[in-house]
Protein backbone atom coordinates (compact mmCIF):
# COMPACT_ATOMS: atom_id res chain seq x y z
CA UNK A 1 0.00 0.00 0.00
CA UNK A 2 1.50 3.29 -0.93
CA UNK A 3 0.73 5.62 2.52
CA UNK A 4 -0.84 9.19 2.00
CA UNK A 5 1.28 12.26 3.21
CA UNK A 6 -0.80 11.93 6.59
CA UNK A 7 -1.05 8.56 6.91
CA UNK A 8 1.81 6.08 9.27
CA UNK A 9 3.24 2.82 9.21
CA UNK A 10 3.33 2.88 13.14
CA UNK A 11 0.34 4.30 14.66
CA UNK A 12 1.68 6.42 17.45
CA UNK A 13 0.65 10.14 18.41
CA UNK A 14 0.91 12.27 21.61
CA UNK A 15 -1.38 12.49 24.38
CA UNK A 16 -4.41 14.42 22.37
CA UNK A 17 -5.07 18.09 23.80
CA UNK A 18 -8.58 20.02 23.56
CA UNK A 19 -6.84 22.80 22.43
CA UNK A 20 -4.87 21.50 19.72
CA UNK A 21 -4.87 18.60 16.80
CA UNK A 22 -2.04 16.39 15.54
CA UNK A 23 -0.99 15.08 12.53
CA UNK A 24 1.26 12.22 11.40
CA UNK A 25 2.52 13.37 8.02
CA UNK A 26 5.44 11.28 5.91
CA UNK A 27 8.42 13.03 4.83
CA UNK A 28 9.71 10.44 2.92
CA UNK A 29 9.46 12.39 -0.31
CA UNK A 30 11.92 15.04 1.16
CA UNK A 31 15.16 12.79 1.18
CA UNK A 32 17.92 15.99 2.67
CA UNK A 33 18.00 17.31 6.07
CA UNK A 34 17.80 20.86 4.20
CA UNK A 35 14.18 19.73 2.42
CA UNK A 36 12.56 18.85 5.52
CA UNK A 37 13.94 21.67 7.92
CA UNK A 38 12.26 23.90 4.75
CA UNK A 39 9.02 21.61 5.17
CA UNK A 40 9.11 22.29 8.87
CA UNK A 41 9.87 26.43 8.16
CA UNK A 42 6.68 26.94 5.89
CA UNK A 43 4.13 24.79 7.58
CA UNK A 44 4.85 26.70 10.76
CA UNK A 45 4.18 29.67 8.75
CA UNK A 46 0.70 28.08 8.06
CA UNK A 47 0.28 27.10 11.80
CA UNK A 48 1.06 23.69 11.53
CA UNK A 49 4.59 23.06 13.89
CA UNK A 50 7.06 20.09 15.16
CA UNK A 51 9.13 20.15 17.55
CA UNK A 52 10.48 16.54 16.64
CA UNK A 53 14.35 16.31 15.00
CA UNK A 54 13.65 15.41 11.14
CA UNK A 55 15.92 13.36 11.04
CA UNK A 56 16.65 10.98 7.47
CA UNK A 57 16.54 7.65 9.68
CA UNK A 58 12.69 8.16 9.75
CA UNK A 59 9.45 8.89 7.23
CA UNK A 60 6.67 9.86 9.61
CA UNK A 61 6.85 12.54 11.98
CA UNK A 62 3.99 14.32 14.37
CA UNK A 63 3.17 17.56 13.55
CA UNK A 64 0.28 20.09 15.47
CA UNK A 65 -2.02 22.97 15.30
CA UNK A 66 -3.88 24.71 16.98
CA UNK A 67 -8.05 23.59 16.50
CA UNK A 68 -8.34 26.90 14.92
CA UNK A 69 -6.21 26.39 12.53
CA UNK A 70 -7.05 24.60 9.49
CA UNK A 71 -4.69 22.76 7.30
CA UNK A 72 -5.68 19.96 4.62
CA UNK A 73 -4.13 17.00 3.52
CA UNK A 74 -4.54 18.59 -0.28
CA UNK A 75 -2.30 21.53 1.13
CA UNK A 76 0.34 19.15 2.98
CA UNK A 77 0.99 17.04 -0.22
CA UNK A 78 1.04 20.51 -2.46
CA UNK A 79 3.88 22.08 0.36
CA UNK A 80 5.60 18.61 0.30
CA UNK A 81 6.22 18.89 -3.31
CA UNK A 82 7.16 22.22 -3.52
CA UNK A 83 9.89 21.82 -1.11
CA UNK A 84 11.32 18.57 -3.48
CA UNK A 85 11.29 20.84 -5.96
CA UNK A 86 13.24 23.62 -3.95
CA UNK A 87 15.94 20.63 -2.96
CA UNK A 88 16.01 19.85 -7.23
CA UNK A 89 16.95 23.21 -7.85
CA UNK A 90 18.56 25.29 -5.12
CA UNK A 91 22.24 25.40 -5.59
CA UNK A 92 24.30 24.30 -2.73
CA UNK A 93 25.10 27.40 -1.41
CA UNK A 94 21.95 28.47 -1.06
CA UNK A 95 20.78 24.86 1.13
CA UNK A 96 23.90 25.49 3.30
CA UNK A 97 22.92 29.45 4.17
CA UNK A 98 19.91 28.65 5.35
CA UNK A 99 20.74 25.08 7.48
CA UNK A 100 23.42 27.12 9.04
CA UNK A 101 20.55 29.93 9.51
CA UNK A 102 18.17 27.49 10.82
CA UNK A 103 20.87 26.18 13.09
CA UNK A 104 21.29 29.33 15.15
CA UNK A 105 17.81 29.96 15.28
CA UNK A 106 16.62 26.18 16.70
CA UNK A 107 19.73 26.59 19.31
CA UNK A 108 18.75 30.01 20.32
CA UNK A 109 15.56 28.47 21.39
CA UNK A 110 16.99 25.37 23.30
CA UNK A 111 16.29 23.04 20.44
CA UNK A 112 18.81 20.55 18.74
CA UNK A 113 21.48 21.98 16.69
CA UNK A 114 21.41 21.26 12.80
CA UNK A 115 24.67 20.38 10.70
CA UNK A 116 24.75 23.45 8.07
CA UNK A 117 26.99 20.70 6.27
CA UNK A 118 24.52 17.52 6.00
CA UNK A 119 22.88 17.20 2.69
CA UNK A 120 22.59 13.95 1.27
CA UNK A 121 25.94 13.07 -1.36
CA UNK A 122 25.35 11.48 -4.49
CA UNK A 123 28.17 9.09 -3.23
CA UNK A 124 26.05 7.59 -1.02
CA UNK A 125 23.20 7.23 -3.31
CA UNK A 126 22.74 3.55 -3.05
CA UNK A 127 22.45 2.39 -6.99
CA UNK A 128 20.84 -0.36 -8.80
CA UNK A 129 23.28 -0.59 -11.37
CA UNK A 130 25.48 -2.08 -8.47
CA UNK A 131 23.37 -4.64 -7.56
CA UNK A 132 24.75 -8.10 -6.05
CA UNK A 133 24.24 -11.65 -7.55
CA UNK A 134 21.62 -13.65 -5.81
CA UNK A 135 21.07 -17.59 -6.51
CA UNK A 136 18.94 -18.95 -4.84
CA UNK A 137 20.62 -22.15 -4.28
CA UNK A 138 22.79 -19.76 -1.51
CA UNK A 139 21.78 -18.30 1.60
CA UNK A 140 23.24 -14.67 1.99
CA UNK A 141 23.37 -12.67 5.20
CA UNK A 142 24.21 -8.92 4.95
CA UNK A 143 25.36 -6.42 7.64
CA UNK A 144 22.50 -3.97 6.52
CA UNK A 145 23.06 -0.32 5.95
CA UNK A 146 21.87 1.48 9.06
CA UNK A 147 21.27 5.24 10.70
CA UNK A 148 21.16 7.99 7.93
CA UNK A 149 22.44 9.09 5.14
CA UNK A 150 22.48 5.99 2.38
CA UNK A 151 18.97 6.38 0.28
CA UNK A 152 18.15 5.21 -2.22
CA UNK A 153 18.22 6.52 -5.77
CA UNK A 154 15.80 9.15 -6.83
CA UNK A 155 13.84 8.21 -10.12
CA UNK A 156 12.52 4.27 -9.72
CA UNK A 157 8.97 3.49 -8.65
CA UNK A 158 9.15 2.16 -5.34
CA UNK A 159 5.75 0.91 -5.31
CA UNK A 160 4.32 0.73 -1.36
CA UNK A 161 7.80 1.63 0.09
CA UNK A 162 7.02 5.32 1.67
CA UNK A 163 10.75 5.42 2.56
CA UNK A 164 13.58 3.75 0.99
CA UNK A 165 16.20 4.05 3.81
CA UNK A 166 19.56 1.91 4.08
CA UNK A 167 18.97 0.17 0.93
CA UNK A 168 20.82 -2.94 -0.88
CA UNK A 169 19.97 -4.25 -4.24
CA UNK A 170 20.23 -7.74 -5.60
CA UNK A 171 19.62 -9.02 -9.18
CA UNK A 172 18.74 -12.63 -10.51
CA UNK A 173 18.24 -14.79 -13.59
CA UNK A 174 15.74 -17.27 -13.83
CA UNK A 175 16.83 -20.53 -14.46
CA UNK A 176 13.24 -22.78 -14.20
CA UNK A 177 9.90 -21.28 -14.59
CA UNK A 178 7.20 -20.96 -11.96
CA UNK A 179 6.80 -19.86 -8.62
CA UNK A 180 9.51 -18.79 -6.50
CA UNK A 181 9.33 -17.74 -2.86
CA UNK A 182 12.00 -15.38 -1.12
CA UNK A 183 12.30 -15.46 2.28
CA UNK A 184 13.90 -12.31 4.35
CA UNK A 185 14.49 -11.98 8.33
CA UNK A 186 16.93 -9.53 10.51
CA UNK A 187 18.84 -10.29 13.34
CA UNK A 188 18.18 -8.58 15.96
CA UNK A 189 14.26 -8.02 15.32
CA UNK A 190 14.28 -4.91 13.33
CA UNK A 191 11.82 -3.49 10.80
CA UNK A 192 12.57 -4.72 7.06
CA UNK A 193 10.85 -3.72 3.67
CA UNK A 194 11.75 -4.93 0.06
CA UNK A 195 9.88 -4.51 -3.64
CA UNK A 196 11.19 -6.91 -6.49
CA UNK A 197 10.47 -5.77 -9.87
CA UNK A 198 10.76 -8.11 -13.42
CA UNK A 199 10.75 -9.57 -15.87
CA UNK A 200 13.85 -7.95 -17.97
CA UNK A 201 15.92 -9.24 -20.75
CA UNK A 202 18.92 -7.35 -18.88
CA UNK A 203 20.05 -5.90 -15.17
CA UNK A 204 21.32 -2.95 -16.05
CA UNK A 205 17.98 -2.70 -18.80
CA UNK A 206 15.87 -3.24 -16.03
CA UNK A 207 17.65 -0.51 -13.58
CA UNK A 208 17.81 2.05 -16.77
CA UNK A 209 13.96 1.76 -17.55
CA UNK A 210 11.96 -0.75 -15.84
CA UNK A 211 12.05 0.40 -12.35
CA UNK A 212 8.46 1.06 -13.37
CA UNK A 213 5.09 0.48 -11.95
CA UNK A 214 4.03 -2.08 -14.20
CA UNK A 215 6.77 -3.88 -13.50
CA UNK A 216 6.61 -3.93 -9.76
CA UNK A 217 5.89 -8.20 -8.83
CA UNK A 218 6.13 -7.71 -5.21
CA UNK A 219 6.24 -5.35 -2.37
CA UNK A 220 5.62 -4.99 1.38
CA UNK A 221 6.18 -2.10 3.59
CA UNK A 222 4.72 -3.73 6.79
CA UNK A 223 6.34 -3.18 10.23
CA UNK A 224 7.75 -6.42 10.53
CA UNK A 225 10.76 -8.12 10.89
CA UNK A 226 10.56 -10.78 8.27
CA UNK A 227 9.23 -10.34 4.70
CA UNK A 228 8.23 -12.89 2.31
CA UNK A 229 8.43 -11.97 -1.69
CA UNK A 230 6.38 -14.03 -3.90
CA UNK A 231 7.47 -14.33 -7.71
CA UNK A 232 4.40 -15.98 -8.87
CA UNK A 233 5.58 -17.09 -12.93
CA UNK A 234 8.67 -16.60 -12.89
CA UNK A 235 10.67 -16.64 -16.63
CA UNK A 236 13.27 -18.44 -17.84
CA UNK A 237 16.43 -16.28 -18.65
CA UNK A 238 14.85 -13.63 -17.66
CA UNK A 239 16.05 -11.15 -14.84
CA UNK A 240 14.31 -10.04 -11.60
CA UNK A 241 15.42 -7.07 -9.06
CA UNK A 242 15.22 -7.01 -5.59
CA UNK A 243 15.68 -4.23 -3.22
CA UNK A 244 15.71 -4.78 0.28
CA UNK A 245 15.35 -2.01 3.09
CA UNK A 246 16.56 -1.51 6.55
CA UNK A 247 13.58 0.55 7.54
CA UNK A 248 14.26 0.89 11.36
CA UNK A 249 17.89 2.11 10.50
CA UNK A 250 19.37 -0.10 13.22
CA UNK A 251 22.52 -2.14 13.10
CA UNK A 252 21.94 -5.71 11.79
CA UNK A 253 21.97 -8.42 10.00
CA UNK A 254 19.76 -8.99 7.22
CA UNK A 255 19.41 -12.88 6.01
CA UNK A 256 17.66 -14.15 3.13
CA UNK A 257 17.49 -17.09 0.32
CA UNK A 258 14.66 -19.20 -1.80
CA UNK A 259 12.09 -21.39 0.14
CA UNK A 260 12.26 -24.54 -2.09
CA UNK A 261 9.12 -26.12 -0.75
CA UNK A 262 6.74 -23.26 -2.29
CA UNK A 263 7.49 -23.12 -5.92
CA UNK A 264 8.85 -24.87 -8.85
CA UNK A 265 11.03 -21.92 -10.16
CA UNK A 266 14.48 -21.61 -9.86
CA UNK A 267 17.23 -19.44 -10.22
CA UNK A 268 20.46 -19.63 -12.41
CA UNK A 269 23.32 -19.99 -9.85
CA UNK A 270 25.84 -20.51 -12.51
CA UNK A 271 26.17 -16.27 -12.76
CA UNK A 272 27.67 -16.59 -9.25
CA UNK A 273 29.79 -18.79 -9.42
CA UNK A 274 31.26 -19.43 -13.06
CA UNK A 275 32.06 -16.91 -15.99
CA UNK A 276 28.62 -15.87 -17.47
CA UNK A 277 27.66 -14.15 -20.25
CA UNK A 278 24.22 -12.75 -18.99
CA UNK A 279 22.93 -10.60 -22.29
CA UNK A 280 23.71 -8.64 -25.14
CA UNK A 281 21.49 -5.65 -25.96
CA UNK A 282 20.96 -5.07 -30.28
CA UNK A 283 20.48 -1.31 -31.50
CA UNK A 284 20.59 -1.75 -35.56
CA UNK A 285 21.20 1.55 -37.28
CA UNK A 286 19.33 2.25 -40.33
CA UNK A 287 21.43 1.31 -43.91
CA UNK A 288 24.04 4.09 -45.03
CA UNK A 289 22.69 4.45 -48.70
CA UNK A 290 26.71 5.78 -49.66
CA UNK A 291 28.28 2.33 -48.23
CA UNK A 292 25.72 0.31 -48.31
CA UNK A 293 26.57 -0.76 -44.68
CA UNK A 294 25.28 -0.59 -41.37
CA UNK A 295 26.44 -0.48 -37.40
CA UNK A 296 25.55 -2.50 -34.52
CA UNK A 297 26.23 -1.19 -30.99
CA UNK A 298 24.60 -2.11 -27.49
CA UNK A 299 26.03 -3.34 -24.31
CA UNK A 300 27.60 -7.04 -23.13
CA UNK A 301 26.59 -7.71 -19.60
CA UNK A 302 28.08 -10.17 -17.87
CA UNK A 303 29.61 -12.11 -14.14
CA UNK A 304 32.96 -13.37 -12.69
CA UNK A 305 34.84 -12.43 -15.85
CA UNK A 306 38.34 -14.06 -16.54
CA UNK A 307 41.02 -11.53 -15.86
CA UNK A 308 43.30 -12.87 -18.64
CA UNK A 309 42.93 -13.28 -22.63
CA UNK A 310 40.44 -11.02 -24.58
CA UNK A 311 36.65 -10.42 -24.98
CA UNK A 312 35.69 -10.18 -28.78
CA UNK A 313 32.45 -9.53 -29.92
CA UNK A 314 31.41 -10.86 -33.64
CA UNK A 315 29.01 -10.29 -36.29
CA UNK A 316 28.44 -13.88 -38.46
CA UNK A 317 29.54 -11.53 -41.18
CA UNK A 318 32.95 -11.68 -39.72
CA UNK A 319 33.33 -8.00 -38.07
CA UNK A 320 34.27 -7.73 -34.69
CA UNK A 321 35.61 -5.85 -31.99
CA UNK A 322 37.93 -7.12 -29.16
CA UNK A 323 38.20 -6.05 -25.50
CA UNK A 324 41.12 -6.68 -23.37
CA UNK A 325 41.38 -6.92 -19.36
CA UNK A 326 40.20 -5.84 -16.71
CA UNK A 327 36.65 -6.49 -17.87
CA UNK A 328 33.47 -4.51 -16.50
CA UNK A 329 30.23 -5.10 -16.94
CA UNK A 330 28.52 -3.53 -18.54
CA UNK A 331 30.88 -3.36 -21.44
CA UNK A 332 29.61 -0.45 -24.44
CA UNK A 333 30.47 -2.48 -27.78
CA UNK A 334 30.25 -1.25 -31.74
CA UNK A 335 30.61 -3.19 -35.04
CA UNK A 336 31.08 -0.69 -38.00
CA UNK A 337 30.56 -1.47 -41.60
CA UNK A 338 28.65 -3.98 -41.61
CA UNK A 339 27.20 -4.98 -45.07
CA UNK A 340 23.30 -4.00 -45.65
CA UNK A 341 21.40 -7.46 -46.46
CA UNK A 342 18.11 -7.87 -44.66
CA UNK A 343 18.83 -11.05 -43.73
CA UNK A 344 19.29 -12.41 -40.15
CA UNK A 345 22.72 -11.86 -38.36
CA UNK A 346 24.31 -13.46 -35.21
CA UNK A 347 26.15 -11.79 -32.76
CA UNK A 348 28.31 -13.44 -30.42
CA UNK A 349 30.48 -12.58 -27.47
CA UNK A 350 33.13 -15.17 -26.20
CA UNK A 351 36.06 -15.11 -23.42
CA UNK A 352 39.05 -16.39 -25.05
CA UNK A 353 40.28 -17.54 -21.56
CA UNK A 354 36.73 -19.02 -21.33
CA UNK A 355 35.41 -20.39 -24.42
CA UNK A 356 32.20 -21.65 -22.91
CA UNK A 357 31.48 -18.53 -21.43
CA UNK A 358 29.64 -17.10 -24.56
CA UNK A 359 26.31 -15.87 -25.62
CA UNK A 360 24.82 -15.95 -29.45
CA UNK A 361 21.97 -13.30 -29.76
CA UNK A 362 20.33 -13.14 -33.21
CA UNK A 363 18.56 -10.07 -35.03
CA UNK A 364 17.54 -8.82 -38.03
CA UNK A 365 20.22 -6.57 -40.48
CA UNK A 366 18.35 -3.58 -42.78
CA UNK A 367 17.59 -3.96 -46.24
CA UNK A 368 20.49 -2.98 -48.64
CA UNK A 369 20.73 0.58 -49.89
CA UNK A 370 19.63 -0.73 -53.35
CA UNK A 371 18.06 2.22 -55.15
CA UNK A 372 14.63 2.20 -56.49
CA UNK A 373 12.58 4.19 -59.63
CA UNK A 374 9.23 4.56 -59.44
CA UNK A 375 7.11 6.29 -62.57
CA UNK A 376 4.40 8.03 -62.69
CA UNK A 377 2.15 11.00 -64.54
CA UNK A 378 0.84 10.85 -68.45
CA UNK A 379 -3.16 12.15 -68.79
CA UNK A 380 -4.73 13.19 -72.00
CA UNK A 381 -3.02 15.16 -74.71
CA UNK A 382 -4.60 16.81 -78.27
CA UNK A 383 -2.87 15.21 -81.59
CA UNK A 384 -1.36 18.85 -81.55
CA UNK A 385 1.71 18.61 -81.18
CA UNK A 386 1.49 19.05 -77.26
CA UNK A 387 3.46 16.97 -74.85
CA UNK A 388 2.50 16.11 -71.11
CA UNK A 389 5.34 15.62 -68.19
CA UNK A 390 5.92 11.93 -67.51
CA UNK A 391 8.15 11.95 -64.33
CA UNK A 392 10.92 8.99 -62.97
CA UNK A 393 11.59 9.27 -59.61
CA UNK A 394 14.79 7.66 -57.65
CA UNK A 395 15.83 6.55 -54.20
CA UNK A 396 19.44 6.19 -53.05
CA UNK A 397 22.33 6.79 -54.22
CA UNK A 398 23.26 7.57 -58.32
CA UNK A 399 24.39 7.78 -60.36
CA UNK A 400 21.65 5.78 -61.98
CA UNK A 401 21.45 3.37 -64.91
CA UNK A 402 17.57 3.08 -66.02
CA UNK A 403 15.30 1.76 -68.17
CA UNK A 404 12.04 2.53 -69.12
CA UNK A 405 9.50 1.57 -72.14
CA UNK A 406 6.46 2.88 -74.21
CA UNK A 407 4.44 0.04 -75.10
CA UNK A 408 7.30 -2.41 -74.25
CA UNK A 409 9.94 -0.11 -76.29
CA UNK A 410 12.87 0.00 -73.97
CA UNK A 411 14.79 3.26 -73.85
CA UNK A 412 18.33 3.30 -71.14
CA UNK A 413 19.94 6.34 -69.74
CA UNK A 414 23.03 5.49 -68.29
CA UNK A 415 25.02 7.51 -65.54
CA UNK A 416 22.43 9.70 -64.36
CA UNK A 417 22.69 11.47 -61.47
CA UNK A 418 19.86 13.59 -61.07
CA UNK A 419 17.06 12.32 -58.38
CA UNK A 420 14.40 12.40 -61.11
CA UNK A 421 13.86 11.77 -64.73
CA UNK A 422 11.49 13.70 -67.08
CA UNK A 423 9.73 12.71 -69.83
CA UNK A 424 8.30 14.70 -72.34
CA UNK A 425 5.48 12.50 -73.66
CA UNK A 426 4.09 13.00 -76.91
CA UNK A 427 3.36 8.78 -77.65
CA UNK A 428 -0.20 7.39 -76.49
CA UNK A 429 0.12 3.98 -74.47
CA UNK A 430 1.62 2.67 -70.99
CA UNK A 431 4.70 3.96 -70.00
CA UNK A 432 6.38 1.93 -67.33
CA UNK A 433 9.93 0.79 -65.22
CA UNK A 434 12.67 -1.91 -66.49
CA UNK A 435 15.33 -1.49 -64.38
CA UNK A 436 17.19 0.48 -62.10
CA UNK A 437 20.45 0.17 -60.43
CA UNK A 438 23.34 1.93 -59.10
CA UNK A 439 27.23 1.51 -58.08
CA UNK A 440 26.15 -0.65 -55.05
CA UNK A 441 23.00 -3.49 -56.52
CA UNK A 442 20.04 -3.56 -58.77
CA UNK A 443 17.43 -1.73 -57.77
CA UNK A 444 13.22 -1.87 -57.61
CA UNK A 445 10.83 -0.66 -60.12
CA UNK A 446 7.00 0.39 -59.69
CA UNK A 447 4.71 2.79 -60.86
CA UNK A 448 2.57 3.24 -64.20
CA UNK A 449 1.91 6.34 -66.53
CA UNK A 450 -0.59 6.41 -69.46
CA UNK A 451 -0.54 8.58 -72.09
CA UNK A 452 -3.85 9.34 -74.32
CA UNK A 453 -3.48 11.27 -77.61
CA UNK A 454 -7.38 12.88 -78.69
CA UNK A 455 -7.34 13.31 -82.28
CA UNK A 456 -8.61 16.65 -83.40
CA UNK A 457 -11.71 17.69 -84.22
CA UNK A 458 -12.84 17.65 -87.73
CA UNK A 459 -13.93 21.07 -89.27
CA UNK A 460 -14.86 22.25 -92.92
CA UNK A 461 -16.47 25.32 -94.05
CA UNK A 462 -16.18 23.70 -97.84
CA UNK A 463 -14.60 25.72 -101.19
CA UNK A 464 -14.27 29.25 -101.40
CA UNK A 465 -17.55 31.30 -102.97
CA UNK A 466 -19.19 34.25 -103.99
CA UNK A 467 -21.84 36.20 -102.69
CA UNK A 468 -24.40 38.08 -105.20
CA UNK A 469 -25.35 41.48 -104.41
CA UNK A 470 -28.16 41.02 -102.23
CA UNK A 471 -27.97 37.82 -101.39
CA UNK A 472 -26.81 35.80 -98.28
CA UNK A 473 -24.75 32.66 -97.60
CA UNK A 474 -24.88 30.70 -94.26
CA UNK A 475 -21.83 28.85 -92.73
CA UNK A 476 -22.02 25.80 -91.13
CA UNK A 477 -19.12 24.74 -89.19
CA UNK A 478 -20.95 21.03 -88.57
CA UNK A 479 -22.58 19.66 -85.07
CA UNK A 480 -21.38 17.59 -82.43
CA UNK A 481 -18.69 20.40 -81.04
CA UNK A 482 -18.46 21.79 -77.62
CA UNK A 483 -17.29 24.94 -78.77
CA UNK A 484 -17.83 27.51 -81.84
CA UNK A 485 -16.09 30.95 -82.32
CA UNK A 486 -16.58 32.69 -85.48
CA UNK A 487 -14.18 35.59 -86.90
CA UNK A 488 -14.70 37.94 -87.56
CA UNK A 489 -17.93 38.94 -85.31
CA UNK A 490 -17.25 36.18 -82.68
CA UNK A 491 -20.10 34.15 -82.92
CA UNK A 492 -20.42 31.65 -80.68
CA UNK A 493 -22.97 29.19 -82.98
CA UNK A 494 -23.08 26.58 -85.37
CA UNK A 495 -24.24 28.62 -88.53
CA UNK A 496 -22.70 32.38 -89.18
CA UNK A 497 -25.16 34.34 -91.58
CA UNK A 498 -22.84 36.11 -94.02
CA UNK A 499 -23.52 38.83 -95.88
CA UNK A 500 -20.99 40.38 -97.28
CA UNK A 501 -17.51 39.65 -98.59
CA UNK A 502 -14.49 38.38 -96.88
CA UNK A 503 -12.31 35.77 -95.11
CA UNK A 504 -14.48 33.79 -92.36
CA UNK A 505 -13.25 31.76 -89.98
CA UNK A 506 -14.41 29.18 -87.25
CA UNK A 507 -12.11 27.44 -84.53
CA UNK A 508 -14.32 24.19 -83.22
CA UNK A 509 -13.36 22.49 -79.68
CA UNK A 510 -14.74 18.81 -79.08
CA UNK A 511 -15.63 17.33 -75.61
CA UNK A 512 -11.74 15.90 -75.11
CA UNK A 513 -10.74 19.98 -75.09
CA UNK A 514 -9.40 19.69 -78.59
CA UNK A 515 -9.64 22.21 -81.45
CA UNK A 516 -9.49 22.85 -85.16
CA UNK A 517 -10.33 25.50 -87.55
CA UNK A 518 -11.04 26.38 -91.14
CA UNK A 519 -11.31 29.18 -92.98
CA UNK A 520 -13.20 30.37 -96.31
CA UNK A 521 -13.14 33.01 -98.16
CA UNK A 522 -16.17 34.57 -99.65
CA UNK A 523 -16.31 36.62 -102.68
CA UNK A 524 -18.84 39.57 -104.61
CA UNK A 525 -20.47 39.15 -107.96
CA UNK A 526 -20.87 42.60 -108.79
CA UNK A 527 -25.35 43.56 -109.61
CA UNK A 528 -26.01 42.97 -113.53
CA UNK A 529 -26.87 46.55 -114.28
CA UNK A 530 -30.01 46.84 -117.18
CA UNK A 531 -29.28 47.33 -120.91
CA UNK A 532 -31.97 49.16 -122.88
CA UNK A 533 -32.89 47.02 -125.46
CA UNK A 534 -33.43 48.70 -128.77
CA UNK A 535 -35.48 47.65 -131.67
CA UNK A 536 -34.86 47.68 -135.02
Amino acid sequence: MVLSAVEAKAQTTPSASPSLVFHQIDLSPLKSRYARELFREKAGEMGLHSNQPLGLDHARFVFYRKVDVVVSDEVIHQLIAKCVLSDSLSSATVKKAFMVAKSGTRQAHGEESIDGDDFTDESEVQLCEDANVFCGSNVYSFPAQSGTGNPAQPGPYYGCLGSQPNPTWYFMQILDAGPIEIEMFSTPQFDIDFICWGPFDSPTGGCETGLTQPNVIDCSFSGSWTETCNIPNAIPNKFYILLITNYSGQPCEITFSQNFSSGSGSTNCNIVINCSMLSITRNVSACNPATNTYSLSGQMEFSNPPTAGTLTISDNTGISQTFNPPFNSPLNYTLNNIPCDGQGHTVTASFSEDPDCNLSENYNAPEAACPGASIKGGGEICNDGSTIAVNIAFSGVGPFDFTYAINGNPTTITGYTESSYLIEASIAGDYTMVSVQNALCPGTVSGLATVVVHPLPVVSLGADTSLCFGSTIQLDAGAGFKTYAWSPGGTTQQTLLVTAPGIYSVVVTDFNACSNSDEITVGYHDAIEPKDIKHN
